[in-house]
């Protein structure tokens, strides 16, 4: 169509044509929907790289059906080397699928704009299983063992002097690891995050609302207070909303 065309031919004038070509060399696979979709997409996905900062991030939420190709426009726009991870959104629940496996996640996409970009791993509150495996020093502090990992010889030798390796019935070398110095379990790229019900008191019934809990996971990881996030498919504003209650902009 007329305002299809527009978009192509206004896509030729960005810093190079990889993206043009991508989508105008495989228009032949494309439905006019999708290509109409992922010409939008291109588009604005283009500017968000502009205005970004050196040390922002991007998360695109998208389900199956598109994904691996808007994967392939994030890796032209923003580059490959920045991808950072496939996230999935595990939601489960009930399903009456019968003809193929339930599908009960989403993907999200994470990329930074380059090396320079902000990060801050969040964790999990530590699992009863392994208090329960615990064992108890004669001060009452909980540990478990881990291995010894990439620990230089040095520091080895300073932790025996602490009182933090100790020796197995085999042999080996494994370090303590005290309860109370844990900041829980680091989160994965695997999220298991409940979709809005409509029971919940934050349901505002609109289609594509996500929990609270997601947006608050991806703004507390990369953004500090004080910073500006912004959603350019707002729809009914929950990033909005999470984001001035951890006192971003």
């Amino acid at each position: 169509n007329t305002s299809l065309s527009h978009e192509l031919e206004e896509m030729k004038g960005f810093s190079d044509l990889k993206l043009y070509n991508f989508l105008v060399g495989n228009r032949d696979i494309f439905s006019d929907s999708q290509m109409s979709y992922l010409t939008m997409m291109a588009h604005r996905l283009y500017y968000m790289h502009k205005i970004l900062k050196d040390t922002g991030s991007i998360y695109l939420h998208c389900d199956p059906t598109m994904s691996h190709y808007l994967k392939i426009l994030m890796d032209i726009i923003f580059g490959g080397k920045n991808f950072k991870n496939e996230i999935i959104w595990y939601y489960g629940g009930p399903s009456p699928m019968k003809t193929a496996f339930p599908r009960k996640h989403d993907i999200i996409l994470f990329y930074s704009k380059n090396d320079s970009y902000l990060f801050h791993s969040q964790y999990n509150n530590i699992p009863d299983y392994l208090y329960k495996r615990a064992r108890k020093e004669k001060d009452g502090r909980l540990w478990v063992d881990q291995n010894l990992g990439k620990l230089k010889q040095t520091t080895i030798d300073q932790m025996k002097v602490e009182g933090r390796i100790f020796i197995t019935t085999s042999g080996k070398l494994r370090r303590k690891q005290y309860l109370d110095e844990m900041q829980g379990v680091l989160i994965h790229d695997v999220w298991h995050l409940s979709i809005i019900n409509s029971q919940a008191k934050e349901n505002l019934e609109y289609p594509t609302q996500k929990p609270e809990t997601l947006l608050e996971r991806i703004i507390k990881a990369s953004s500090n207070k004080g910073a500006i996030v912004a959603d350019f498919f707002c729809g009914c504003g929950t990033s909005v909303t999470v984001a001035e209650k951890l006192k971003r902009r």
